[in-house]
């Protein structure tokens, strides 16, 4: 999936919950649903079954909708989690797809941005 633009940002967010409070916005682009990762107090949460997810795609990010509600006090942690692993093989010789390499250039950009994030 295509990115537009990939800035330079932290690709975390933390919120304390308020009572019966479900969707946790995330400010930055994923590029797939399991690129997120989602935990409540430490406890990690599961797409689908714990919450939904809007934005995939985004350049703006979009929102985590808890399938429950908090009870109030809760740190909800929202990161990018992006899977390390080539999309695209450049065939000798071959045509090149500038989608494809820009592609392959916006994964790298965010997972060095996770690696950047992790070592602070």
């Amino acid at each position: 999936m295509s990115i537009d633009n990939i800035e330079d940002l932290t690709p975390r967010v933390q919120y304390t919950a308020s009572a019966s409070q479900i969707d946790f916005d995330y400010p930055f682009p994923v590029m797939a649903e399991n690129d997120i990762a989602v935990d409540v107090d430490g406890a990690p949460l599961t797409i689908d079954a714990d919450f939904t997810l809007t934005g995939v795609g985004d350049d703006l990010g979009g929102t985590v909708t808890l399938l429950v509600g908090c009870i109030g006090g809760e740190t909800v942690t929202i990161w990018r989690d992006t899977e390390i692993f080539r999309t695209s093989d450049f065939q000798q010789n071959g045509g090149l797809s500038s989608s494809s390499i820009n592609d392959e250039l916006d994964r790298l950009t965010v997972i060095a941005q996770a690696l950047r994030d992790a070592t602070h």
